[in-house]
């Protein structure tokens, strides 16, 4: 029997180490995500002590069936955690050593069992840090949902680029997380309070915003219009006449548009092509026509739109 080279020592014993690794990961998931779920720590170094998140790290480095990344988007910094076969995943938040979320999938033996938490008030942190000279209106001070309250402020710019579109060659379709962001609130909100936020969001300093605002409501008053007649809507007229703009309002978007102002958008086709639009040239007809088809595809169609609107209770 040949005697065994060092090198190929070395081999099984980093074999060895890789399957032990392996093995132990795989039986301590359970574990991380207890933690995660029963957890009332809000520092985010007293979390990842916990977690033992630089023994993980390091144990990423030997084994192929897990790894850790952390990402850095200003003070904004993402912990991921990934396990491969049976695929596990974790990740964390944190702005300034306060966390403001946690997203675990799975937690359970059952199917797509995940934990999610997200804390207003550290977001709402990020929003003051990230928007410093925004006037006060635009935050808001009524109850939201997690997801609403978190979209509204990517719309006004936080933890985003400042990007206006629908089909872009960088990021993907529906990847700007700025339309995202309005397509969950035209999702979510009821539909009076979402026309209200738009309007105010007329004034706001930020031009892609204002877009998505203008878009939004160009949108409702559409919407108000086309099912003017529809059957479906006999019990809702309210409703519609409330979406329908009045006339300072359109006088108010007429004047956006003839002002013509810059507007960066995620629509161009190579990079000899100018990253930037117009508000004039972004509201005309073609444009608005190609947006309402997106919406109308993205949304319900007419015949499901208050039937799905009341499974969420809105």
């Amino acid at each position: 029997m040949p005697i065994p080279t060092k090198n190929t020592l070395l081999l099984f014993l980093l074999i060895g180490m890789r399957s032990a690794l392996s093995a132990q990961e795989l039986l301590n998931f359970e574990k991380l995500t207890e933690i995660l779920t029963t957890t009332t720590v809000r520092q985010t170094d007293s979390l990842l002590h916990i977690l033992q998140w630089d023994s993980l790290d390091q144990q990423s480095q030997l084994s192929t069936l897990l790894g850790t990344r952390i990402y850095e988007r200003g003070e904004l910094r993402i912990y991921e955690y990934l396990q491969r076969n049976p695929q596990k995943y974790y990740q964390i938040g944190s702005f300034r050593n306060h966390i403001y979320s946690i997203y675990a999938y799975p937690v359970s033996h059952q199917k797509d069992a995940k934990l999610e938490r997200f804390y207003q008030e550290v977001w709402l942190k990020i929003a003051h840090a990230e928007l410093p000279n925004i006037e006060d209106k635009f935050f808001l001070k009524y109850t939201m949902s997690d997801e609403v309250f978190r979209a509204y402020y990517v719309l006004l710019g936080v933890d985003t680029e400042d990007i206006y579109g629908w089909d872009c060659e960088q990021e993907g379709f529906f990847q700007i997380r700025q339309r995202m962001a309005i397509l969950t609130l035209i999702s979510l909100l009821d539909l009076v309070d979402l026309k209200k936020i738009c309007l105010l969001l007329l004034d706001y300093p930020l031009m892609e915003t204002q877009m998505y605002a203008v878009e939004a409501l160009l949108y409702l008053d559409y919407t108000s219009k086309k099912n003017k007649g529809n059957p479906i809507f006999r019990d809702h007229r309210d409703l519609l006449k409330a979406l329908k703009l009045n006339r300072q309002e359109i006088r108010e978007i007429k004047a956006i548009k003839a002002a013509a102002c810059k507007v960066r958008t995620c629509t161009y086709r190579s990079t000899e092509s100018s990253p930037y639009s117009t508000t004039k040239e972004l509201l005309s007809k073609k444009e608005l026509r190609h947006s309402f088809h997106n919406y109308d595809s993205y949304i319900f169609p007419p015949k499901d739109f208050l039937k799905e609107r009341e499974k969420i209770g809105l």
